[in-house]
């Protein structure tokens, strides 16, 4: 999905991370130095989203409970870079850059391609959405496709 949507948030959604997914986010703390436990953040965003398959505000709460962080500072990471998934995705998630250099070398004809090939094997829908980086910077548009099996 894309960054243009909001998060999803449930206040009745309760949180409880496994013992797992607690022993990897610890052994990545560790690896920085005392007080700066939110270098960290990055490597937990992923760890977490592979757990659940996307950040939903609960989840970004515990996390920065248990950073010792704001909860700012996590939604902040987490809305900012498009590999981070703010509402559920499907099974597989699909970008196709549309940038002018992009089109020039197929784009255009990789994601009609993909149109096609999705519908005709059978897979759900598909979501198509501009992304904008939120730096200004890079002038990056993606097409993303979150496909689930029927």
């Amino acid at each position: 999905m894309s960054h243009t949507s909001q998060p999803v948030f449930d206040p009745n959604e309760v949180v409880v991370f496994s013992d797992s997914m607690m022993q990897q986010m610890n052994e990545v703390v560790k690896k920085f130095p005392q007080d700066k436990e939110k270098s960290a953040l990055i490597q937990i965003l992923h760890i977490a989203q592979a757990e659940y398959g996307w950040l939903s505000v609960p989840v970004m709460n515990k996390i920065a409970d248990f950073l010792k962080i704001q909860a700012i500072e996590v939604y902040e990471v987490a809305t900012f870079y498009t590999m981070f998934h703010l509402q559920p995705v499907g099974k597989h998630v699909l970008e196709v850059c549309r940038t002018g250099p992009c089109m020039l070398v197929g784009s255009d004809q990789l994601i009609e391609h993909m149109e096609k090939k999705t519908r005709y094997q059978g897979w759900g829908n598909y979501v198509r959405r501009h992304v904008y980086p939120k730096n200004g910077r890079m002038p990056r548009r993606l097409w993303i496709w979150s496909l689930t099996p029927m």
